[in-house]
């Protein structure tokens, strides 16, 4: 095969360059726009799946006859009232 070599002013590359770039960005923003809903939906799976590997039971056990009793319990039912909303969110928009 014969390659042919073309020759280009800096003018022509820096040009060249800048179309491949503006096309690059505006495919990425239209990507990200089209993907937002769907990766913020994994990262809520994705962190619902966290939470429930979350040793509350140990730690509820380990402060039940403490000072720490009362705290515990607040974080306990924030944590369960923050799991039934992941869980409620993630239902309706499967």
């Amino acid at each position: 095969m014969n390659k042919k070599i073309v020759r280009l002013t800096e003018n022509e590359l820096q040009g060249i360059m800048h179309i491949i770039v503006e096309k690059a960005l505006k495919h990425k923003l239209a990507m990200n726009e089209s993907m937002f809903y769907s990766n913020e939906l994994s990262e809520i799976q994705l962190a619902q799946k966290a939470l429930c590997k979350f040793a509350l039971s140990d730690v509820m056990l380990r402060l039940e006859h403490t000072r720490f009793r009362g705290e515990a319990q607040k974080m306990c039912d924030a944590i369960v009232d923050l799991n039934n909303n992941l869980i409620e969110y993630i239902r309706k928009n499967k």
